[in-house]
């Protein structure tokens, strides 16, 4: 899953608001595919403000799931750790559940509403 697929699925969508996760897992897979994005191109990646990025970068650092190095913003690069990877991998699978079951719903109900077999 790459994070085209993602924005794809949530830019301009009517249904699907944002959440935590889903920004978190945005910005971790961003990281995971270039470490030396800078803060304002993971906003605009992730389509999330610079403020809000910056606030995630902060946590994610303290919850030492990034580490970042350089000294300033222009030479930072980011990095997953361990602890990093394991939570981008169970938010990748969260993420591909909650698609597969709406995915599953949704053709149920089509299903029903085109074949007669509902009630």
């Amino acid at each position: 899953m790459n994070l085209a697929a993602i924005r794809n699925i949530h830019d301009g969508a009517e249904f699907f608001a944002p959440t935590k996760k889903l920004r978190r897992l945005s910005i971790l897979m961003v990281i995971e595919h270039n470490p030396n994005v800078s803060q304002h191109a993971i906003g605009r990646l992730t389509s999330l403000s610079s403020a809000m990025v910056n606030q995630y970068i902060r946590d994610l650092q303290q919850e030492r799931l990034i580490s970042v190095e350089g000294d300033n913003n222009r030479t930072q690069t980011y990095h997953l750790t361990t602890a990093g990877r394991k939570e981008l991998k169970s938010l990748r699978a969260l993420y591909a559940a909650e698609l597969t079951a709406l995915c599953e719903g949704a053709c149920g109900v089509v299903k029903e509403e085109n074949c007669g077999t509902g009630d």
